[in-house]
């Protein structure tokens, strides 16, 4: 398969995710204080990973790579343990492959920076089924325009 069909597909499969799992969410108030899980800290540091390659990549650095991080998805504790649902393990396995196709893309820039976005889309994807405060923050990491089509 080609690289624009792999990944199609891989986008196919994060969004089905949206639909299968919208039940069963607690209200929490926007006030309140809480001690940050595992998961959630995990989410925080990938999104400050992610804002510094964006930079690397504005600056000129199309070498750089994640670090790798975003493995700790499938053992980090989260906040709702109800939460762990194989569309949550879908997902996860989905941005980890979209991940390693970025740090994987060389340094050819155009395919670096469609390769950062699928990364950015793969994070809205869950976060759409899963904690979606978010997202609008996750959207500032997008590169240049989004690309309509892979």
């Amino acid at each position: 398969m080609t690289l624009k069909i792999k990944i199609s597909l891989l986008l196919f499969l994060l969004f089905t995710g949206i639909v299968a799992c919208t039940k069963g969410k607690k209200d929490v108030s926007a006030n309140a204080m809480y001690e940050r899980s595992e998961l959630a800290t995990l989410m925080v540091d990938m999104w400050d990973e992610n804002k510094k390659v964006k930079e690397d990549l504005v600056n000129g650095l199309d070498s750089v790579v994640l670090s790798g991080q975003h493995e700790k998805m499938f053992t980090a504790k989260p906040t709702d343990s109800s939460d762990l649902t194989p569309v949550f393990y879908n997902l996860a396995k989905g941005y980890n492959t979209l991940a390693d196709s970025f740090s994987n893309a060389g340094s050819e820039r155009e395919i670096k920076i469609k390769r950062y976005n699928a990364v950015i889309d793969g994070c809205v994807s869950c976060h759409e089924n899963f904690c979606s405060g978010p997202i609008p923050k996750i959207k500032q990491l997008y590169l240049r325009e989004k690309p309509s089509s892979l």
